[in-house]
């Protein structure tokens, strides 16, 4: 299994600009982003 990175849970432009966009994406791009110490 090959490792892709963080380009692909990056934010784009859109998701920016629009806040509900940024919280509808996937799981995997939120504790990506490292956002999963909230949480503890």
């Amino acid at each position: 299994m090959s490792y892709p990175g963080c380009k692909p849970y990056r934010r784009t432009p859109a998701q920016r600009a629009d806040q509900r966009l940024a919280w509808e994406r996937p799981d995997e791009a939120f504790f990506a982003s490292g956002a999963c110490h909230i949480l503890a």
